[in-house]
């Protein structure tokens, strides 16, 4: 999976993957610890069980999205293609994240694009913390009249 990182980038999928096989390697270990100690061999399916529910947790909590275009971001400024359809695909939870990493020009007009920006309601029911904090970010980039020329030679790299 590491390689097929290295030459593609990250998706919310591949992390999700990534984390499931750290989970069941540390699974494998409980299981041939039981085996060795066989007093611990009723404690395994707790430790399933746990440490399954830690992983979510976890995973839930490190805002998957803006680690992934941080990920793809930091690619992209060392020289590699990047995806700016995927950035785009990643939600506001991302926005803040390509609006700090990203030259702030290119930052608008993914963001503009998208509508990322201005999705979400205003009354009290509608109000999501993602999307107050992507409406924050995105009031900070200036206004961009035309993003032809910059998102052009960008859209020309082929999805991977």
């Amino acid at each position: 999976m590491s390689l097929y990182q290295d030459a593609y980038g990250f998706t919310l999928l591949r992390l999700l993957v990534d984390g499931f096989e750290a989970w069941l390697g540390l699974l494998v270990l409980a299981v041939i610890a039981g085996t060795l100690v066989p007093r611990w061999r009723r404690w395994v399916p707790r430790f399933a069980l746990v440490t399954g529910t830690l992983a979510i947790l976890a995973y839930g909590a490190m805002n998957p999205a803006a680690w992934v275009a941080g990920h793809n971001i930091d690619r992209y400024l060392d020289g590699r293609p990047i995806d700016i359809q995927y950035l785009r695909d990643l939600g506001p939870d991302a926005v803040p994240t390509i609006a700090e990493r990203l030259p702030a020009q290119l930052a608008r007009c993914i963001i503009d694009r998208a509508g990322l920006s201005l999705a979400g309601g205003q009354g009290l029911l509608e109000w999501n913390a993602g999307q107050a904090r992507a409406n924050e970010a995105a009031a900070r980039l200036p206004q961009v009249a035309d993003c032809a020329p910059i998102l052009q030679p960008l859209e020309t790299t082929p999805r991977f």
